[in-house]
This record gives structure tokens, sequence and C-alpha cells, in this order.
């Protein structure tokens, strides 16, 4: 049924941005709007941008942007009426049903609104028969009684049970008046041979949420000891795919974000018993392999991911293989390994609540050593081995997108095998150098000519130098961003120039918000295959960029005595000390980077109490100090 305009704006008025966007995201304030990572698209730093003012959100990666109401559309895969509606019961806003009818909305929003009633309506009965039927209380009902399942917690997951009979849920839900073609639909009836019958079937039941709290999917486990398969699962439909939802995930997902950890492990139960045990930020990847998607969910809440083990060497091996992608998304991951033969739900009931969460504080180890130690005792009479070991750490560690981070792995690591360091680092460095030319190639097509000047009096990088102090951290900022700006479109050595400056900056944050913006920005063009040409920045529909873009390409004006001084002339983008300038700004820009992150992490350190941390944050200081040391000898020796 349509929903009267008038209630609409209501709905649109009541629904602000920040809080619904909060929902789903981790967001963090700077200067006057909120940001995140795009839950979009795959990127390490936020791009996302959300304004309370404006009541809009806009990403300057991938250029999705629009109000709440679109915002719920896009990320939970709703209709325009979906939206609304689930934004009313949000604020508690009554929809009038005596409308008229609009057969074409009705008809677009009709199937996928009715799957997952359907899937709602599942859950309850799976639940009823558990709580209510006699076969429910006698064979499913002490099941989860021996896993130590409360009724609380069962009623907090949905848990249920399907009944032991071939038509159980299809006869109810037709009585109900569900059609056989949503039950075929949605997965929970099977047709064979003209002959339908119920997919899951003397099995207990784990509903799956999506973020937004609807059920979409279910699991189930078999009871009777030689059937097969053990676990069971929806089949993917349009309102469920495996690669993108997270087990509990929507039960702990503001646990996370408080928590500021997310515990990775692998079963329902597993999630289920850490949550009743007081540990409710954890979810499942539910037997499937760890997906980007996967990824992008856990990050939307927090930056640090704790992957739970049980003792099983073999399943070990087999989980490191999907990690690389949690540090290629800049995550902090960590490590628990519980004493073989253990999970986290067997463990619990063996040992207990307090047991676990002591457990899980004092084992936690740093993913990178975790995998040292794992593939150092797989290897330890092989020489084979261990050079094979050490490539697949050397490649975990150029997955981490923070330089300082990587250096304290490369130390530790090279003492780990007792081998030279400078060869962990040379090898970590001819990955990324190889990525970073697979980079230049891909963009080389993409990159014009260089524009015409955009002024009479041309604006030209070399005189910042002249007019900016370069002992403050802002300058240097506005310095690199305006190289970017004015020169990153062209091209020297086959080579485009915001692809050397993009790349030397990976991994420093610009204390300045509108700076990142652009900067941002600049990359979504690069990734839409446009030419990030001034023009597009200064002519772009947000003010404050175009504002700073505006000042930073034509403040700043050399004075002759200076060009004649140092040999340059009126065409600075073919001048020969162009390459050198940009390479000393960028060293400046670092050094200054890492100044800030000295001061930042002393006081974090005097912060740290436990040991292991001192030890592990004194080796961090040790590596930011070399990296300021070295950055200032490059910064006094290139001269122009």
């Amino acid at each position: 049924m349509s929903i009267p305009s008038s209630v609409v704006e209501q709905i649109k008025s009541s629904a602000d941005i920040v809080e619904v966007v909060g929902w789903y995201l981790n967001l963090k304030k700077s200067g006057v709007n909120y940001w995140a990572c795009c839950p979009f698209h795959n990127e390490k730093s936020p791009s996302f941008s959300v304004s309370a003012s404006k009541q809009l959100y806009k990403c300057f990666g991938c250029g999705e942007s629009g109000n709440a109401v679109g915002f719920v559309m896009k990320q939970d895969g709703k209709t325009y009426p979906e939206a609304l509606r689930f934004l009313a019961e949000k604020y508690r806003i009554s929809i009038p049903e005596n409308t008229v009818d609009d057969p074409l909305q009705l008809q677009a929003d009709a199937q996928r609104e009715s799957m997952l009633i359907l899937l709602q309506y599942a859950q309850k009965y799976f639940s009823e028969v558990l709580f209510n039927d006699s076969e429910g209380l006698s064979i499913a009902m002490p099941y989860f009684k021996e896993r130590g399942f409360l009724a609380a917690t069962i009623q907090e997951f949905g848990l249920g049970y399907a009944k032991d009979e071939w038509q159980g849920l299809q006869n109810e839900a037709l009585q109900k008046h569900y059609s056989l073609e949503l039950l075929e639909k949605t997965g929970l009836v099977i047709k064979k041979e003209q002959k339908t019958y119920d997919r899951f079937r003397g099995r207990v039941i784990f509903p799956i949420y999506n973020l937004s709290g609807r059920v979409v999917a279910f699991g189930a486990r078999a009871l009777k000891k030689d059937e097969k398969p053990k676990y069971l699962n929806s089949p993917e439909t349009e309102v469920y795919s495996k690669s993108k939802v997270l087990y509990g995930l929507f039960q702990a997902k503001n646990h996370i974000r408080k928590q500021n950890n997310c515990y990775l492990t692998e079963g329902y139960t597993d999630v289920i018993s850490l949550w009743q045990a007081g540990i409710k930020n954890a979810v499942a990847s539910a037997g499937t392999s760890l997906t980007e998607e996967h990824v992008q969910l856990i990050k939307r809440f927090s930056e640090n991911v704790t992957l739970l083990f049980d003792g099983d060497a073999a399943g070990i091996r087999a989980s490191l293989r999907g990690v690389d992608m949690l540090l290629e998304q800049g995550l902090n991951v960590f490590a628990v390994v519980l004493p073989e033969g253990e999970d986290p739900d067997s463990y619990i009931r063996k040992h207990g609540a307090t047991a676990i969460q002591d457990q899980l504080k004092q084992s936690v180890t740093n993913f990178i050593k975790f995998k040292t130690n794992t593939l150092l005792q797989d290897s330890e009479n092989d020489p084979l081995k261990r050079a094979d070991a050490l490539k697949s750490i050397i490649y975990s560690i150029s997955r981490i997108t923070d330089p300082i981070k990587r250096a304290v792995f490369c130390k530790e690591t090279a003492a780990s095998f007792e081998i030279d360091e400078p060869i962990i680092v040379a090898e970590c460095n001819k990955i990324l150098l190889k990525e970073r030319k697979d980079f230049v190639e891909k963009q080389k097509n993409t990159v014009v000519e260089s524009e015409p000047n955009l002024s009479s009096e041309p604006s030209d990088a070399l005189d910042v130098a002249q007019t900016h102090t370069q002992n403050n951290t802002n300058d240097s900022e506005s310095l690199m961003v305006q190289l970017l700006l004015k020169y990153g479109h062209l091209i020297q050595k086959d080579t485009p120039i915001f692809a050397y400056i993009l790349e030397e900056c990976e991994g420093v944050e610009l204390s300045n918000p509108v700076f990142n913006k652009i900067v941002m920005l600049y990359k979504s063009f690069i990734e839409n295959g446009e030419s990030p040409k001034p023009s597009l920045f200064l002519q772009h529909e947000d003010q404050a960029i175009a504002k700073v873009a505006a000042t930073l390409l034509f403040s700043y004006n050399m004075g002759e005595k200076w060009k004649l001084k140092n040999n340059v002339t009126d065409n600075p983008e073919h001048d020969i000390y162009l390459e050198d300038f940009i390479y000393k700004s960028l060293v400046l820009l670092k050094m200054r980077y890492y100044q800030k992150q000295e001061t930042d992490h002393l006081q974090e350190l005097k912060q740290q109490t436990d040991p292991n941390e001192v030890r592990f944050h004194l080796m961090i200081h040790q590596e930011i100090k070399k990296q300021i040391a070295h950055l200032a000898s490059l910064y006094g020796n290139v001269m122009y």
C-alpha cells in the first residue's frame, strides 16, 4: 500500500542521518562531518562522509551519496517503501493502512518482502516447535541443554527445531496461505520429481539474520549420529548470500563497536556459547571461507579482529590462508589458540565463563608472531619448508598497511628465523615494488596530457617552499595536496606523477579533513578512469573542496628574482627541478608525520603496564626514530 506523502516527509525529517548510518558503521567525527570506511566498496582509509547539517552521506571513493532513506535502501537491499517502513518502525511513526493500493509499487516490492515475511514465519514456527511440541521438547531441547544454553540465550538467537516430517513446515505454511512457490524460492521446500518436501527435517535450527535483524536464511544441525550432512544450510536466494553474511553479527555489532574488537570463530554454537559467557562481540563465518565482504562487514564496527583457533594443527594451517585479506584492509589482527581438541563451545562447557575470558586475555598474540611460531614448528627440521614458511610470513607482512608496523615485524621475523633483517626488508620491498609497478602500468592508459595554464599568472608549487613554514605539519600537508592538484595528472619518465605521490604517501594520515577529502576524491577519479584535472576540484559541489583547491592553485606566485636565482622557467611542469622538488616535499611530509607519530606514541607508551606490550611499543618507538633520522638525512641531501 502506498504511503501518504505527509507521512513520508515525517519519516524523512525524523530519521537523523548520523544515527541511521551509525546503526551500521563505526563513525568517527573529524571536523564538522563524520567519517568511516565505505560499506559499498573496498577501501583501506575512510572516504565515506556523513554530514549532520546537510543530512546527507557521500563517498569520495565510489561516488555513492544520498539521504537516510537511500542509505538504508543501498545497505540492506530494500526497496523505497521497505526503507520507509523500516525507518517508520524505528522512529515509531505510524503509517495509515487505509490508503489506496499502488499496483505497480506493490508488484515491485512484493516478492522480496514476501520472502522475508515467510522466513520470519518459519523462524517462529521452528521456535514454537522447540518450546511447545512434544518432539521438540523431548529431542531438541535436551541437545541445547546439554550445550548449556539457557532459555534466554535460545530466545536471543531465535533457535528452533524442525520436526522429523517430510512436510511439517510446508503444511503449516500452506494453511497460513503462504504459497508453495514462495516456499521454494526461500529454500524452505525442495521440489523433486513433482514432489515437494521440507529441506530441514529432524534438525535443530539456527536462524541467520542480516544486519537489520531480519531472518534471511537458516542453518540446521542433524541430531542423528549417522545422518549426512551434519550441517545443512539454506541455499543462496534473492535475500541471502553466504559471502555477505556473518553469523551473529546482528547480535554482536554494537558490542564489537563498544569493545573495539571482533572475535572471529567458526561455528554457530561457538558464537552462542561465547555470548552466554559474556563475550558478546563474536561472529562466525559459518563453514564458508572468509571473503572480502566479510572483512568489510567487520571493519564497519572495529579495526581490530581476534581469530579464535582450536588446537588442531591442520585446521590452523588451513585457516592461515584467508587472513592476509584482513591485513590488506588495514585491520589489526590477533590470534588466540585454545588447547588441543577444544573449540570455544567445548572449552566453555568444560571450564566455564571465567576460564574462557581469562584464556582470551592471557593467550592473545599478534597474528604475525602467531603465524611465525606455527610455521616454525612445522618446518623445524626441513630447510625447504623453513624457506617456504619465511616467504609466506614475508608476504603477510607486506600486506600490513602501516610502514612502521611492517618494519617492526620484519625485525621480529628476522630474529625468529635467525636471518639478517635487511634480507627480510628487501624481500618485503620487492613485493611492494612489484605491486607499485603494476599499479603504474594500470594507470598509464587513464592519464591524459597536461591542461592549459589555469591563469595568466600560473601558480607554482615550488614557491610554497618559500612561503610555508616547514616546521609545521599542516604546511607540509598543504604542499603535498597542492602538488597533487597542480601536477598529479602530468607524466614524467613514463610515470604519472599522481601514482608516485599517492604511493609515497600511502599510510600517511592527513590531519586536515578537507585535505583528506581531496585525496579521496582524487583517488575516486582515478578508479573511475577519469583524468583528475584541477578544474574538477575547482568546480566541485562541495564548497570546502572548491575553496581549498582555489587557494592552493592560485595563491602562491613566484617572484622573478627567485626564478632567476634557481633557473626556473615559466613552465615549471617541464622544469628539471620539479622531480627533485616533489621528492623532497614528500620526504618532508613523511618526516613531519612520523614526528607527530613519535609524540603520540610516547604518550601511549607511558600508559602501558604489561611487560610484553611495553617491549613491543618500545620497538615501534625505535623504528619511528629510525624512520625520522633516515628521512631527515634524505631531506638534507636532496638539492633543487
